[in-house]
């Protein structure tokens, strides 16, 4: 049965519309003079249908003129609520969302989601504003806000943020980079949710439009349950096996995903360690022509300590973040951490040309290795804006690189592999590189 909302119906208003079972009653000339969407759709004599999931209208039945003849809206009650508060709230009211203390992100996030659908595009461009100023508030470069308030920013609203971020255009990179950043370090931490929140979490994930998110999500969920990390550094004949993993092989997180999703996660852990397998930081060294400390007790001595301290993990991407943040503390010779960078983007190069993946880092540029040693070199205890900026690059690039080992694709029979009960490199070790 039909219900007609108790805020958003007007008996002077022109348009009725349904959404699940309730009727809104909104005037044309607020839709018409917000909305290209609505202006086309009403100005058109013939039969016009809405965008996919959005509002259809005819011109002989179901044209909004009465409650018998509404437009079908096929979008969330709350959402089409919030369109309606975006369109007739007053000045007071408006201005308040820029208060912490009585704003409402979540409403603001389906204004904005809605208004990109239907475009209302300074409702989109409000909304959007508003909230990148309370999120650079709460998690920007000063995490500071004016009033000394703070946000709760749940889940879902980050994951409807991170959907948001990749519909928009209008959201910047900076604001971008800073969603991103935020979901993967939920993703990534223990603290946050149970196991069925991880469930819904990769569940999300799959539904992106981006596979480099999708990979993303996959690989900072090993980080969450501490599988970047080797029982040993395979020495000796050892085989390698991810720290705790027997553990973890039938916990109740596990059980809680698709067996998609645990494919997914074991053929990204076992790539992982795969490639840990073929890679040894003791052989980087410090070995260059431009070195002006040459091969000296110094820089050995420092590498071998920070080998030692890495030489367990798995989460490559943490090695270049640890790496970077050395080589700005001035810990290590510039020359060291450089070697690292290249060493490391070099061997999965390699890895992902062995296992015929078509998948190329974007800034590997072997050939460049000199110049940019050089500049190291020159400057071993202070990172100038360049060289962060082309490590930086590296760093991202290798991250990337290495997450795709997790996305659905390639998977061949790889999964199988990790059908036992036990996770080690003897089974393995039957599984090729190349989908034979």
């Amino acid at each position: 049965m039909q219900t007609r909302d108790r805020s958003y119906y007007f008996r002077d208003a022109t348009r009725v519309f349904q959404v699940e079972n309730h009727l809104f009653r909104i005037h044309d000339y607020l839709l018409t003079r917000e909305s290209l969407f609505f202006e086309r759709m009403f100005s058109l004599p013939q039969p016009s249908k809405g965008l996919e999931d959005g509002c259809t209208a005819t011109a002989s039945c179901c044209d909004g003129s009465s409650d018998d003849n509404p437009i079908l809206c096929h979008d969330k009650l709350d959402a089409f609520r919030a369109l309606c508060w975006a369109l007739y709230a007053r000045p007071l009211e408006v201005h308040q969302q820029e208060d912490p203390k009585y704003v409402d992100i979540t409403r603001l996030l389906s204004i904005a989601a809605i208004a990109h659908k239907y475009e209302f595009t300074s409702l989109e461009e409000w909304s959007i504003s508003v909230i990148r100023s309370h999120w650079m508030a709460d998690f920007g470069t000063q995490n500071e806000s004016k009033t000394g308030e703070r946000l709760i920013w749940t889940l879902g609203d980050i994951q409807e943020l991170v959907f948001l971020s990749l519909e928009i255009e209008t959201i910047d990179a900076t604001f971008k980079k800073s969603i991103e950043g935020q979901w993967l370090a939920r993703i990534s931490n223990p603290k946050f949710g149970n196991s069925t929140i991880v469930q819904r979490t990769l569940t999300f994930a799959d539904g992106l439009s981006s596979q480099r998110l999708r990979a993303l999500a996959y690989y900072y969920t090993l980080r969450r349950f501490g599988l970047l990390q080797l029982c040993g550094t395979g020495d000796g004949g050892r085989l390698l096996e991810p720290e705790s993993f027997r553990e973890h092989n039938q916990s109740d997180w596990l059980t809680h995903l698709t067996n998609d999703q645990r494919r997914r996660l074991m053929h990204g852990l076992w790539s992982l360690v795969s490639l840990r397998g073929t890679y040894s930081l003791a052989h980087i060294g410090c070995a260059d022509v431009y070195c002006k400390q040459g091969s000296g007790v110094g820089c050995a001595e420092a590498w071998k300590e920070y080998g030692t301290r890495v030489g367990t993990s798995l989460d490559f991407g943490k090695l270049l973040e640890d790496a970077i943040h050395q080589l700005q503390a001035g810990s290590l010779p510039g020359g060291l951490l450089f070697n690292l960078v290249m060493s490391i983007i070099t061997k999965v190069h390699l890895y992902l040309q062995a296992g015929q993946r078509k998948f190329a880092p974007e800034s590997y540029c072997p050939e460049n290795a000199p110049t940019l040693s050089q500049k190291l070199y020159q400057h071993p205890k202070s990172l100038g804006v360049e060289m962060e900026r082309k490590i930086g690059a590296s760093a991202s690039v290798l991250l990337n690189t290495i997450s795709a080992f997790t996305s659905s694709l390639h998977l061949g029979q790889w999964g199988t592999v990790f059908a036992g009960s036990h996770f080690t490199l003897g089974s393995i070790e039957m599984a090729k590189l190349r989908n034979d």
